[in-house]
């Protein structure tokens, strides 16, 4: 579960929400359907809150259902390939062994940030749906500006992507940079300003958002 919430924060995450928000939000668009359903519920506001609410829902399921298959393929791993000589039951005085992984204590936290930077995935492609109207360019926009952007993270100004904001409030350990996750690493602290700036992200790609389809232009099917 650790694990999987980790891989949704990174670039998983972001190709999942952009490919499936750009389904929900730009196919509506492109095929008339918005303009259906604002004419049974004039509040974009809500129509937004909840699409987003049904794409975070959808990734929370998808992070699941990674950490079952991850926890499958390591038990028959386990199984077909025992450990040689069973572990010791005795150690050293004064030592204390913990081969267990995180425990739920753990586990819950990271999976709660995880789910804040999937919103703010969700809420950045809803962005570029609503400017698009079309699935395969909503799908491109919303990974892609996140995506190229990632080399910055080598640089001094590292510091002013949101990759930086996004490591930094998942923690993501230096050692993981490119190889566990492609994504950038960040020292731990400092969570609490990061998560400030995420919401802040988060907030103002909805707003931008909203502006776009509420809109006389997002009536029009695009053709």
């Amino acid at each position: 579960m650790n694990s999987a919430a980790l891989h949704h924060a990174s670039l998983l995450g972001l190709f999942f929400v952009a490919s499936l928000t750009a389904v929900m939000v730009a196919g509506a668009l492109e095929g008339g359907v918005w303009a259906l359903l604002r004419l049974h519920e004039n509040r974009v506001w809500l129509l937004v809150a909840r699409k987003l609410t049904v794409v975070t829902a959808l990734a929370g399921g998808s992070l699941l259902l990674t950490a079952a298959v991850l926890w499958t393929v390591m038990w028959a791993c386990r199984a077909m390939q025992p450990p040689v000589a069973p572990p010791s039951r005795e150690a050293a005085a004064g030592l204390v062994v913990d081969a267990s992984g995180p425990g739920w204590e753990e586990v819950a936290p990271t999976v709660a940030a995880a789910l804040l930077v999937l919103v703010v995935f969700a809420a950045s492609s809803a962005l570029a749906a609503a400017a698009t109207r079309a699935v395969i360019p909503a799908a491109v926009l919303g990974a892609a500006p996140l995506t190229v952007t990632l080399p910055l993270v080598t640089t001094e100004v590292r510091t002013w992507t949101p990759h930086y904001w996004i490591a930094r409030w998942m923690e993501f350990p230096d050692g993981g940079q490119w190889q566990l996750y492609w994504w950038s690493s960040a020292p731990s602290g400092g969570t609490a300003v990061a998560a400030g700036i995420l919401v802040s992200l988060g907030v103002l790609a909805t707003g931008a958002a909203w502006r776009v389809l509420r809109a006389e232009r997002s009536l029009t099917p695009r053709t």
